[in-house]
């Protein structure tokens, strides 16, 4: 059955491979991308301006957000503060489909948030979408699915670079009706030194791939 018969092994292998070979040939291959949240400004959209208009500061920006973070609006059930957002077809190239992700890294900005570790939590639940090769639209719902990442702090990345990757949501598509940020300050301990005075911003790195249109 490996190597003899009407229809064996190694040759099905072959043929498998040279319908691999025609699609990469015809369609390309995967590119990898990255798609980069800001809490403060794609999430929980803490506004640029003052309702007459004139520009808010930078600072004033800083304090709106951590009023935001700690005023009690964002957090569930347990304590945790929970900030929602969807990824749209929108936000990605409109010359490419096919987004799946692949990992997904955090990272904390500010003074004074601890040590160089911390966790936050990123959870999919809703609706997911993809754009076919062929440009249609196909929609899907999977189970719920939490990963957690070990957040890096103002871009240092002490230990090993694995640790700040979580591959959770790994082939999963990245256009999603809901996606949860999640900070957990109640009981996590890698957050016991966690300090929202200083955080002036927490930023999701979604890698993902696709194929650019022909």
């Amino acid at each position: 059955m490996v190597a003899r018969g009407d229809y064996y092994l190694q040759q099905y292998l072959t043929e498998l491979e040279d319908e691999f070979r025609l699609f990469e040939d015809t369609v390309g291959v995967r590119d990898q991308r990255l798609l980069r949240l800001s809490m403060r400004d794609d999430i929980l959209q803490i506004p640029f301006t003052k309702p007459s208009g004139e520009p808010l500061t930078q600072a004033e920006r800083f304090e709106m957000f951590r009023e935001r973070l700690t005023g009690g609006s964002l957090l569930d059930e347990n304590g945790y503060i929970v900030a929602p957002f969807n990824v749209d077809l929108d936000q990605l190239s409109p010359l490419t489909n096919n987004h799946k992700v692949g990992f997904v890294e955090a990272e904390l900005v500010g003074s004074g948030v601890g040590d160089p570790l911390a966790k936050v939590y990123l959870r999919m639940s809703g609706t997911s979408a993809i754009r076919e090769l062929d440009g249609d639209m196909a929609y899907y719902t999977f189970g719920a699915r939490t990963g957690g990442i070990n957040a890096f702090v103002n871009g240092s990345k002490p230990f090993d670079q694995a640790i700040y990757r979580t591959a959770r949501f790994n082939e999963r598509p990245m256009i999603n009706s809901r996606w949860e940020l999640m900070i957990n300050r109640i009981d996590e301990p890698d957050n016991e030194d966690l300090g929202l005075a200083g955080l002036t911003d927490v930023f999701l790195y979604l890698y993902y791939s696709d194929f650019t249109n022909l």
